[in-house]
């Protein structure tokens, strides 16, 4: 949902007389930061509206309780919101690991591209403003960017580099991660 939008559902449902209470309850619903908790970090890590750091060394685990996990790398910009397409993760810098419930709706948008899932497993890197990687463990995603599309479907790991070559997005084959720890079920 964009900024004007926003302000004026909040607008509309703040003015006392005017909307009913049920859609008022309901707007405001919709529109909050979705409940997100700290489960679990080590090193300097920060949340605060939303937006969580990392640094150096660092980890976190972002619960969206029924509905997502999210494992940040060390030296992780990202903020998390709900947004028209459901649950959104913007990647600035860093990578993710996500664990997404089946039919809910999420999506990471990396300075590159977006990816757009609705329950599986993968992580997410941006590794600056002309490269991203993707590793899909388990499931489905769709990756766009530009007017570059791709549909993604694994039962085990398979990974692209979505890379801007003579300005231009390009995905090419990468090798997989099987180093990270995919994680277990959300709860």
């Amino acid at each position: 949902m964009n900024k004007d939008k926003t302000a004026a559902l909040l607008s509309l449902a703040l003015t006392p007389k005017v909307p009913p209470k049920s859609l008022k309850e309901s707007i405001l619903r919709a529109v909050a930061a979705p409940p997100l908790e700290l489960r679990g970090s080590h090193g300097p890590v920060s949340l605060e509206h939303g937006v969580a750091r990392t640094g150096t060394g660092a980890r976190a685990e972002l619960r969206i309780r029924g509905q997502a996990l999210i494992v940040l790398n060390e030296n992780t910009r990202a903020t998390l919101r709900r947004g028209a397409r459901g649950l959104e993760l913007l990647l600035e810098a860093g990578g993710a690991m996500v664990h997404v419930v089946k039919n809910t709706a999420f999506s990471v948008q990396l300075p590159l591209g977006l990816i757009q899932v609705k329950g599986t497993w993968f992580y997410a890197e941006s590794r600056g403003p002309k490269e991203s990687y993707v590793c899909l463990c388990e499931g489905k995603l769709w990756l766009s960017a530009g007017g570059l599309r791709k549909v993604m479907k694994s039962s085990d790991h398979v990974a692209v580099t979505l890379a801007l070559r003579k300005g231009k997005p390009t995905l090419s084959k990468a090798p997989t991660l099987h180093w990270h720890p995919d994680t277990g079920p959300v709860g």
